[in-house]
């Protein structure tokens, strides 16, 4: 994402006051990548064919954005170093309880412990953010699908955030 810059801490603030979020993630250990349904961990070091993204417009809706799941991912991990984390971090819908995400997740181990950022246009459907699992660690996820009809790829996408946030103890795959 060349050439962008993550806006300040008071222009995120001032766009997206929130009352009732609270808390924020411990670590950030692994990066789930998604796509097409097909999940794997990302890996430490990114793959420069598939880490690389194209920004036509900021809404989202261009059909010519292009992201891959890992570089949403290492976005948002990077984003974690940054001064505008925390207003960034509240302003993420919670699972079950806010936003575009109030209305799914409403029971089980995701509500209330994952937090993202949900979008849609026809036959695409993402969700990304961050996920704290009942172990404790907080994951990185970015889900991002495509071809797909989206009710019912939302459900796809919750069932793997509620595995994420039930998480007990390190599941994830080691990196060499």
């Amino acid at each position: 994402m060349r050439g962008r810059s993550v806006p300040s801490r008071p222009a995120i603030e001032s766009e997206s006051k929130k009352a009732g979020n609270s808390g924020r993630p411990r670590r950030a250990i692994r990066s789930l990548a998604t796509l097409n349904g097909d999940a794997r961990l990302a890996r430490d070091r990114p793959d420069p064919s598939t880490s690389r993204a194209r920004l036509v417009d900021g809404s989202g809706l261009s059909r010519a954005n292009r992201a891959s799941p890992f570089s949403v991912a290492k976005l948002l991990i990077a984003l974690r170093g940054r001064p505008e984390f925390p207003a960034f971090f509240d302003s993420l819908s919670i699972a079950g309880r806010d936003g575009t995400l109030r209305p799914r997740m409403r029971r089980g181990p995701a509500r209330g412990r994952c937090r993202g950022k949900t979008g849609t246009i026809s036959g695409v459907s993402a969700v990304s953010g961050y996920c704290r699992a009942r172990s404790g660690d907080t994951y990185v996820f970015s889900i991002l699908m495509n071809g797909v009809n989206p009710f019912g790829a939302r459900k796809l996408q919750d069932s793997m955030l509620q595995a994420i946030a039930g998480t007990r103890g390190d599941a994830a795959v080691p990196t060499p």
